[in-house]
């Protein structure tokens, strides 16, 4: 049966009452496709997602997608597409089981937040209606299943996130753009950025969408809004309308639309989503084009920055920051220029470790992912020279799933930094040695 109802309303009914089936809402544009079982979200879709999404979250899982040949993909106009298209990324051995079910999982929450920004839409429940009832290949498990509660929740607060970023934002698919390159330098109240980094950040925009940028910077675009705000807000940054078709998802409501809804009895998570006033990294290592494989120039990779702090300090602590990433190294620089820190970068440890030995420097700041070398062999290298038997080796990675205290110490490591990383974390965990 068809009806009127606000989306949410009805999803919120299914859940109480843990039903099973598949409950479809559209628009004159979109339709929005949510799969239950026993009142628990298996999977959701909507109509604009297409190759392109799954091929921007690959990038943002770091899975080189130049080596994926697409084309050889199943060419089916189905409603499982995406599906399908997953399951032979798994069977081409292109992605392990963990990373198709955080593909599952990002297709699913992208789904739902566009749908709780839905004002009203025709519905249509169909009880017992199963994805394998209807088709989808069976790559789903236990795990794949979340309580509505829990994603609701999750994106409800992401939504209201989004809302403080109002008039100026209100879609994660505006296209941001800087007409007058000479306005990066103005200084702006509560804008974070260096104008070196606001200009890198700028030459990646090229007409992409705040959340395609986000991709290729493995950065959450939620993020990437909040720190963009003061820029916008005072046109230095300009928001061009998202491209079509994705012009036809809902904008972001207005602050009071999405307050009254939600799921009774549902636990709240702690949020994983930033205040809009907080400082965000949004320099990581990926900032170099994903979309090519050509090497890094050698010259950067070899050479050694340094950094001077003011001369009259009496004993100046040395930091050494080794990543591949000349864009992180100069955001780390930059974080630590205010304090009393002697700052070198190193791009390419291996063509550089006789200058390295000869540092002496203090603390190291190493990065885990390099193409000459893993940072846990270099960790291992270096702890296995007198010269840094003692010195403080901080962690810096994105790979969370080697960010254990029981990772970092097997391989002789005494803390570690998540990326993304703001400056006052940076400065935490380095003063936490060195003062």
């Amino acid at each position: 049966m068809n009806e009127e109802y606000p989306p949410l309303e009805i999803l919120r009914k299914i859940s109480e009452n843990r039903q099973t089936g598949h409950l479809q809402i559209h628009t004159n544009y979109v339709k929005w496709n949510i799969y239950l079982v026993e009142g628990k979200i298996q999977y959701a879709q909507h109509s604009l997602q297409s190759l392109e999404t799954l091929k921007s979250y690959l990038i943002y899982l770091k899975i080189p997608i130049s080596n994926i040949i697409f084309s050889s993909f199943t060419k089916a106009n189905s409603l499982f597409f995406l599906l399908l298209t997953i399951k032979e990324l798994v069977e081409q051995n292109h992605i392990n089981t963990t990373q198709k079910n955080i593909l599952l999982q990002k297709l699913t929450e992208d789904a739902i937040e566009s749908f709780i920004c839905l004002p009203e839409g025709l519905t249509k429940w169909e009880i017992d209606k199963t994805l394998s009832s209807m088709g989808a290949p069976i790559i789903f498990n236990h795990n794949s299943i979340k309580g509505s509660g829990q994603i609701i929740d999750a994106m409800k607060d992401r939504v209201s996130q989004w809302q403080k970023l109002q008039p100026f934002i209100s879609s994660p698919h505006q296209r941001p753009s800087c007409p007058n390159l000479s306005l990066l330098s103005t200084k702006i109240q509560g804008a974070n950025l260096t104008p070196s980094i606001l200009h890198k950040l700028v030459s990646t925009m090229k007409g992409e969408s705040l959340r395609n940028i986000s991709f290729l910077l493995k950065q959450d675009d939620l993020k990437l809004g909040q720190i963009l705000y003061p820029y916008i807000k005072h046109n230095i940054i300009v928001l061009d309308t998202p491209k079509s078709p994705l012009d036809k998802l809902p904008s972001i409501p207005s602050v009071n639309s999405v307050s009254s809804l939600f799921v009774p009895n549902s636990q709240k998570k702690e949020r994983s989503f930033t205040s809009s006033d907080e400082k965000i990294n949004i320099s990581p290592s990926s900032l170099k084009s994903t979309t090519t494989s050509s090497p890094s120039n050698t010259d950067n990779n070899i050479s050694l920055s340094v950094q001077k702090p003011p001369s009259n300090s009496s004993k100046i602590p040395k930091i050494i920051c080794i990543d591949d990433s000349q864009v992180m190294l100069d955001t780390i620089k930059d974080y630590l220029g205010s304090q009393n820190y002697e700052t070198l970068t190193v791009a390419n440890p291996m063509q550089c470790l006789p200058s390295l030995f000869a540092s002496k420097p203090d603390l190291i700041l190493l990065d885990l992912s390099m193409p000459n070398i893993n940072g846990n062999r270099l960790c291992q290298i270096l702890r296995s020279s007198p010269t840094f038997k003692k010195i403080p080796i901080i962690i810096v990675s994105g790979n969370t799933n080697m960010l254990t205290k029981e990772k970092i110490e097997a391989i002789g490591a005494n803390n570690f930094l998540p990326k993304p990383f703001t400056k006052e974390e940076l400065l935490v965990i380095v003063n936490k040695y060195l003062l």
